[in-house]
């Protein structure tokens, strides 16, 4: 089982012992972003996300000896919520850019929600997506790119 949710992500520590493994998409993304190095900008997109994003992308980083910002995407909640999709994304992809200006060796777009915005950024590498990330984690690499783009690509955020 794929958790999506960010803001619940802490609650796989209690399920452990689960009949059926629960991975965390995010767990998987701040992994991959610590191991590109140097400065890892994680975005969010909710203010819910922001404590369990950074101390789930401070472990990884911490290990990788990496620097870590994470940001809040203002305004970008209130526009999904409004069901401005195009809005929404379009603000998420404008703070990754800021962020590679500012000098992110690589942005992470913490919210499965977020995913669309990664093929609007205009600077620096495509953003790493929490759908593909824990697509790869749980099925490996050849396969993520089909399923994250699928299913996944539908999820509410909390």
């Amino acid at each position: 089982m794929l958790l999506t949710c960010s803001t619940l992500g802490p609650s796989t520590a209690i399920v452990r012992e689960a009949p059926v493994p629960v991975l965390r998409t995010d767990a998987a993304l701040a992994e991959k972003a610590a191991a590109i190095g140097e400065k890892v900008v994680a975005l969010c997109a909710v203010e819910t996300t922001v404590a369990p994003t950074t101390a789930l992308f401070a472990e990884a980083t911490k290990r990788k000896g990496v620097a870590l910002e994470v940001r809040l995407v203002a305004g970008a909640w209130g526009l999904f919520k409004a069901g401005d999709r195009d809005g929404y994304l379009a603000a998420i992809a404008d703070a990754a850019d800021a962020a590679y200006n500012d000098g992110a060796a690589i942005v992470a777009l913490a919210q499965a929600s977020m995913a669309g915005a990664a093929e609007l950024v205009r600077r620096g590498t495509r953003p790493l997506t929490s759908p593909s990330g824990g697509a790869e984690r749980r099925v490996g690499t050849d396969r993520a790119d089909g399923l994250a783009g699928c299913a996944m690509s539908r999820v509410f955020d909390c």
